[in-house]
C-alpha cells in the first residue's frame, strides 16, 4: 500500500519540512462546524455544545466556525438537525470567504454536492442574489437539494450538467458574472473543489487512511479543471 512519503514525495522539493508534513496528515483534528447564521447565532451554538461537555474553540478563520475536539459524530446532535450548524471541513469554509460572494451577485458553483460550500456562500450573501448550484450525479444532487432544505436556503437553483459542458448564457452583464465582480478581477461566478476534496478526506479520518498513487489525484484535479 502507498504511505504519504510515496504518494507526495514529487512535492518534496517545495514543502518546507516534509516529514512534519506526513505527520500532521496522520494527526487527528477537531471538528470544524460552520454556525447556521441564518437561523442563530454561534455564541448560541458554541453555549449549548460546551454545556453537553464539548470541547468548542472559536475558529480564527472565521466568526462562523467552532472547532470542537471531543466531537464524534456532528450529525447526531439535537443541534444539527434543527440546522442550526453544518460540518464543514476549514480548506472547505475558507473557499467561501476567498469567493466573498455579495447579496447582489450571480454565482455558479459546478460541482455543488453535497452543498458545503454552496450553501455556506449562501449564508454569506444572507440568502439574497442566486446561486445556480450543478452536480451532474442525480444522487449526489438529491442530497444537495436536501442540505439546502434542511438549512433553510432560499436563493439557490440547482441544475444537473457535466461541468465540460455546462450552458453559459451571457448578456451584457457576462457569463454568470456581475459587473462589479469583474471590476474587481475576481471569479465569484464560479466555484470549484479540486484541492479540498483531495485533502479533507486524509486529515478527517487518519485511522480509515488510504492512499493512492500521484498519478490518481493528478488525474482526479485535471478531470475538475476541465470544467473551468
Amino acid at each position: 500500500m502507498s504511505t504519504c512519503a510515496t504518494v507526495f514525495a514529487p512535492y518534496m522539493a517545495f514543502i518546507p519540512d516534509f516529514a512534519a508534513f506526513c505527520a500532521a496528515l496522520q494527526t487527528p483534528r477537531p471538528y470544524c462546524l460552520r454556525v447556521n447564521t441564518l437561523r442563530t447565532r454561534p455564541d448560541a451554538v458554541r453555549e449549548l455544545l460546551m454545556r453537553q461537555g464539548y470541547n468548542v474553540t472559536a475558529s480564527s478563520i472565521a466568526d462562523e466556525l467552532l472547532l470542537v475536539h471531543n466531537l464524534t459524530h456532528p450529525g447526531r446532535l439535537r443541534e444539527a438537525l434543527l440546522g442550526y450548524y453544518h460540518p464543514q471541513a476549514l480548506t472547505s469554509a475558507m473557499v467561501s470567504h476567498i469567493v466573498a460572494p455579495q447579496p447582489d451577485e450571480l454565482v455558479c458553483d459546478l460541482c455543488a454536492a453535497p452543498g458545503s460550500k454552496t450553501s455556506h456562500m449562501a449564508q454569506l450573501m444572507h440568502n439574497q442574489g442566486v446561486i445556480v448550484a450543478n452536480d451532474p450525479a442525480p444522487a449526489r444532487l438529491a442530497m444537495l437539494e436536501y442540505n439546502l432544505k434542511h438549512l433553510g436556503i432560499s436563493n439557490v437553483v440547482t441544475s444537473r450538467y457535466s461541468g465540460q459542458n455546462f450552458p453559459l448564457r451571457c448578456s451584457s452583464r457576462g457569463c454568470w458574472l456581475t459587473l462589479r465582480a469583474r471590476e474587481r478581477g475576481i471569479i465569484t461566478g464560479i466555484s470549484k473543489d479540486a484541492c479540498s476534496m483531495c485533502v479533507v478526506p486524509l486529515a478527517r479520518r487518519p485511522t480509515c487512511r488510504v492512499y493512492k498513487s500521484s498519478s490518481y489525484y493528478g488525474g482526479l484535479i485535471s478531470w475538475r479543471q476541465e470544467g473551468v
